[in-house]
């Protein structure tokens, strides 16, 4: 039987020091809430700076609620590589796509 290793994901980062903290305790993956009503939202454009500063074995994940083709796909040319990971009314040919 092989041994199964948990992955972490911290999720609402919107501070380099944060990101980094979390990259030093050996976090496998960072998201950053695109959500404008979330008090963690964070521009894409700042999230990309951050990411620039990270491991590139850290998986970003970028959090997205009812957003439109356009928002994500803006986040996307910002954090290219980037997971979506959708929590709204997104149906799952709209996920699909990225």
């Amino acid at each position: 039987m092989t041994a199964r290793r948990t992955r972490v994901k911290i999720c609402g980062i919107t501070r380099l020091q944060d990101a980094l903290l979390a990259q030093e305790l050996g976090v496998d993956a960072l998201g950053f809430v695109f959500v404008p009503a979330s008090r963690r939202y964070i521009e894409p454009a700042e999230s990309a700076q951050i990411a620039a500063q990270l491991s590139p074995f850290i998986t970003i994940v970028g959090l997205f609620l009812d957003a439109t083709h356009q928002q994500v796909e803006s986040a996307m040319a910002c954090l290219p590589g980037m997971l979506p990971q959708f929590h709204g009314r997104e149906t799952a040919r709209y996920c699909e796509q990225w």
